[in-house]
Formats: C-alpha cells, sequence, structure tokens
C-alpha cells in the first residue's frame, strides 16, 4: 500500500507547476490591462527574478520554453537585458490579427503570414535574412517582406554594428531583424519613470533604505502613482529582480534598500539631471 501511495504522490507532483511556470502565469495575470501591448499581458525577465529566487533555474527554464515555442522573448530597444516576455501562442495570434485588420494590402498579408510560418522555428530574438529566404516561395522578396513588417512593428532593424548572442551564434547585423512588439511603449512609458522615481527617493534617503510605504507616499512617487496605470508594485518587482533594490519583510512593514548598483543607477540619473 506504501508503494501505491508514493507512486501517486510521485505522479501528482510531475503535474505540479515548476516555481518558474507558477511565477509566469502569476506575472501575466498580474500585467495591467492599460498597459497591455495590443492587449497581450507581458512581464519582464526581471519581474520574474524578483518572484522565483533560483535565477539558474528560471533562466534555464525560459530557455526550454523559448526553444519549444512556448514563451516569446522581446528584446526591448532601451536595453539588450531588458527582456519582455509573453506566451508565443498569443504573439502568433496577434499578427495573424494583424493580418485580418480592414485596410491591409494583399502584400503585408502575404509578409504578416510570411512571419506566422517563421515563429516555430525562430524563436530567438532575432530573425536572419535566409530563415526569411528560406520561408518564401521568391526569396528574393526578403528585403520587402522585413520592410512590410517592420513598418507594422512586428521587426526591427538591428544597427550595422550590433550583435546579438541570446538564442543565437553572434550575426552580422546587416542581415538579421529583431522581433518586436506594437505598443509595447505603453509599459515601458509607464514603468521606467516610475523606477527613476522610487531609485530617487531612496537615494535621498539615510543609508539609501526605507520602509516601503515612505517611499510611496514621497512626493514624486506619490504624483507618477496618480496618473499611472500601474501599481508600486509593479515597478518594485523590477527593480528587485534587476538587483537595484533589496526588499526585506519586517514587523514595521517593507524596508527597502538600494544596493551598490541601485546606488550607482540613482546616482547616475541624479548627476543627468
Amino acid at each position: 500500500m506504501a508503494a501505491c501511495s508514493d507512486d501517486s504522490e510521485a505522479a501528482l507532483l510531475c503535474h505540479l507547476p515548476s516555481d518558474t511556470e507558477a511565477g509566469v502565469s502569476y506575472l501575466l495575470s498580474q500585467c495591467p490591462a492599460a498597459v497591455r501591448p495590443r492587449g497581450l499581458p507581458v512581464f519582464l525577465c526581471s519581474q520574474l527574478y524578483a518572484v522565483v529566487d533560483d535565477r539558474t533555474a528560471v533562466d534555464r527554464e525560459l530557455e526550454a520554453r523559448r526553444l519549444a515555442h512556448e514563451l516569446r522573448a522581446i528584446q526591448l530597444p532601451s536595453s539588450q537585458a531588458e527582456l519582455l516576455l509573453l506566451p508565443a501562442e498569443q504573439y502568433s495570434r496577434a499578427i495573424a490579427a494583424d493580418a485580418g485588420t480592414e485596410g491591409v494590402s494583399a502584400e503585408e498579408r502575404r509578409a504578416l503570414e510570411c512571419a506566422q510560418q517563421l515563429l516555430p522555428a525562430c524563436t530567438g530574438v532575432t530573425v536572419r535574412r535566409s530563415e526569411i529566404e528560406a520561408a518564401l516561395q521568391n526569396p528574393a522578396d526578403a528585403d520587402a517582406v522585413a520592410g512590410v513588417l517592420s513598418m507594422r512593428g512586428w521587426l526591427t532593424a538591428l544597427p550595422p554594428s550590433e550583435s546579438l548572442t541570446l538564442g543565437d551564434a553572434p550575426l552580422h547585423a546587416d542581415c538579421e531583424w529583431r522581433w518586436a512588439l506594437p505598443e509595447s511603449g505603453k509599459l515601458t512609458r509607464e514603468l521606467f519613470p516610475l523606477r527613476t522615481e522610487v531609485l530617487t527617493a531612496l537615494h535621498r534617503q539615510r543609508f539609501g533604505r526605507a520602509l516601503r510605504h515612505t517611499i510611496e507616499r514621497s512626493r514624486g512617487v506619490a504624483a507618477l502613482l496618480r496618473k499611472l496605470h500601474i501599481d508600486l508594485t509593479f515597478a518594485l518587482r523590477d527593480l528587485v529582480g534587476s538587483s537595484y533594490i533589496e526588499s526585506t519583510h519586517t514587523a514595521a512593514g517593507t524596508l527597502l534598500q538600494l544596493t551598490a548598483a541601485g546606488e550607482r543607477a540613482a546616482a547616475s540619473r541624479k548627476r543627468r539631471r
């Protein structure tokens, strides 16, 4: 009987989500509706680091899910280190919905359909010209297809000097594009100012630390929160996951502390002002 019980327990454990999988589901559910690009729930990789302690396990599972075309990673223009993540199926459906938009030309529709064909195999943050050529009956149309996808916000041309290594071997930028997500600026335009203001507010505190409610009520942070569609928790997950601040639960409340990296970032922003 004990063996049977052990087998049942093992079978149950096999069906439980991993910490990373649970974290992904949680963060997708927490994405504010007002900042969802094309209505798609998204989250930053840094936010996942904040809710799952084991970064190595997170990186390993994200890589596996990316290669399996379960998650799509979009690199933000602000930094190669900042990745926006969303379900790959939803990204593909959004491209299909764009192809069905009223007024889309036949050429644009062909380009969008080509993008859908590319997605399952091209799971990295970039796509090569040779990969686009392979999906076309006429390979000479690759640049035109990339141009249409760039115009509609699904690709971004890389600068000539730039090469990426995430999910791909280093490539020359003149033959690759970065996958993009239209309207992703809706999120970054809200997150980045709040992130900066939180770092600044903490930098003003003695020893670079304060209780969360102190920072939340500080003039600059409070003013932004009244205008934005995201809350402080959304920004704090990003800052903790990016190793700019540390968050500790105490009897008095959540204590926020600038890290050395956070000190440098806050000081740099102060100088730029």
